[in-house]
């Protein structure tokens, strides 16, 4: 169940729910991952990753890899129950994610992202940050007609991310 306003899905402890993820091998992606299995999807829960090859030769590798990654994320924070797919295409990433998302009726989107741009803005009241976000993330934001959750990795040091590979 989702409110009009509600930047996640709001769990509802009697329905499963169906969380999808854009997935690469980049550092802000694993960051996206483990928020998601964190925090969003429970026991009887699916996750469906999708995922972008550059070309053909790739495409199996790169599932295999991401498979690995995944499992052993899965693995890590104890979350057998929870059904994981991967989707993968070859092409474009900003246009072949698009085209994803229509095929398999997409509500909401989650990719992680690493800030290009930060700056602060003088405005009449207050001063507001500005973020400007990568090319493919940026891409769906501006061009799918659908919520696209962006999960940031902070310009901050943080603490060590205890990742499973």
């Amino acid at each position: 169940m989702d409110t009009p306003n509600s930047p996640m899905p709001i769990a509802n402890n009697s329905q499963p729910q169906h969380v999808y993820l854009a997935l690469s091998e980049s550092k802000a992606s694993r960051h996206a991952l483990r928020h998601v299995l964190l925090n969003l999807v429970r026991t009887g829960d699916s996750l469906t990753c999708f995922c972008v090859a550059k070309d053909a030769e790739d495409e199996n590798a790169l599932l295999q890899r991401l498979s690995t990654l995944v499992n052993a994320f899965r693995d890590t924070y104890q979350l057998a129950n929870v059904h994981i797919a991967l989707d993968a295409v070859v092409g474009e990433p900003g246009p072949m994610l698009a085209l994803l998302v229509q095929r398999h009726n997409v509500r909401q989107l989650i990719i992680g992202d690493m800030p290009r741009q930060r700056y602060v803005m003088n405005g009449p009241l207050s001063i507001g940050t500005c973020t400007s976000y990568g090319t493919i993330a940026g891409y769906l934001a501006e061009n799918l007609p659908l919520e696209v959750t962006i999960v940031t990795i902070r310009y901050a040091e943080e603490k060590p991310i205890e990742e499973p590979l």
